[in-house]
């Protein structure tokens, strides 16, 4: 099922309760700028904003109905949020990104098109990356996670399509432009992490999971066979990290997302057989030392 928020709401402008089912929408993803700025995004384009901590909450007006999944703001005005919608008549899926320098209070379009010669992506140095250029910048992919490291360095992951094959994107520009990653066809993403933007793990469907080095994809010697959705990932520290899923899926990586393993101590079997984990964060110490102290840190809901 689909994991839903319920958000204690004060005023709201009459223009942006046109559609009554903006108050219960169901809500994926939450970010706090500090400990009183935060957004929640959720289905029909619907952003929620706290300026008190959580308290109350103020419903943002976008330019779009699709669905948000995702929300990256580097302080209490920039900000980016994407998500997913699909055409009319056609059926087909397209993505969205959204950016703010304002808070929220207005949003634009942030559209892919085509460079006219390759980008050079990553730090300045001499091993810097060039991606190819896109086949098709007509529509996105439908998104469903974005993280910035700076006013021009982004990554946004979803589905894969032809334009993009690794379902993995990178910007340089703000968001003006996106390119996509390097790697082998995949089938898109549910959830990721970068710990910084040459280094993340991606995870999908069906137990897939991915790292993605350089602004290339590349999967990680996992369970391929496993027919149990990775809904979720966090990075301890650089080599640390903790996924979670479908079928109370819980897995760990001690050296950045190439190799993964069950904890040490299994899970209760009625939590093995009745839940899906849809999100994990870890907070402790993080260092290798403290692998066992991590583990402890690690909090899961579903």
């Amino acid at each position: 099922g689909v994991q839903t928020c319920a958000l204690p709401i004060c005023r709201v402008d009459a223009a942006e309760t046109s559609h009554p089912w903006h108050d219960d929408a169901a809500l994926h993803a939450v970010q706090f700028v500090g400990s009183r700025s935060g957004w929640a995004v959720g289905d029909h384009g619907v952003v929620w904003r706290t300026e008190d901590g959580g308290q109350t909450w103020s419903l943002q007006k976008t330019p779009t109905d699709a669905s948000l999944h995702g929300v990256c703001f580097l302080t209490n005005q920039m900000g980016w949020v994407v998500g997913s919608g699909t055409q009319p008549f056609t059926g087909l899926g397209y993505g969205v990104i959204l950016k703010t320098v304002d808070g929220g209070r207005t949003w634009t379009d942030s559209k892919s098109s085509a460079a006219k010669k390759p980008k050079t992506f990553g730090k300045k140095t001499s091993t810097a990356v060039v991606l190819d250029q896109p086949k098709s910048t007509d529509h996105l992919p439908p998104l469903r996670f974005i993280k910035f490291f700076g006013t021009e360095e982004g990554i946004a992951i979803g589905e894969a399509t032809a334009a993009f094959p690794t379902g993995c994107l990178a910007t340089m520009d703000g968001g003006e432009t996106w390119e996509p990653m390097k790697g082998e066809p995949s089938a898109g993403w549910l959830a990721a992490d970068f710990r910084e933007i040459e280094h993340g793990i991606v995870v999908g469907e069906r137990g897939r999971m991915a790292v993605a080095n350089d602004f290339e994809v590349v999967r990680t010697r996992n369970d391929r066979r496993s027919l149990r959705g990775v809904r979720a990932v966090d990075f301890a520290d650089g080599l640390n990290a903790w996924a979670v899923g479908d079928g109370g899926l819980v897995l760990k990586t001690s050296n950045g997302g190439v190799s993964w393993e069950a904890p040490a101590k299994p899970l209760p079997q009625e939590v093995s057989v009745f839940t899906d984990f849809k999100a994990v964060t870890t907070r402790g110490p993080r260092s290798e030392e403290h692998t066992s102290e991590l583990q402890s840190h690690s909090f899961i809901s579903y």
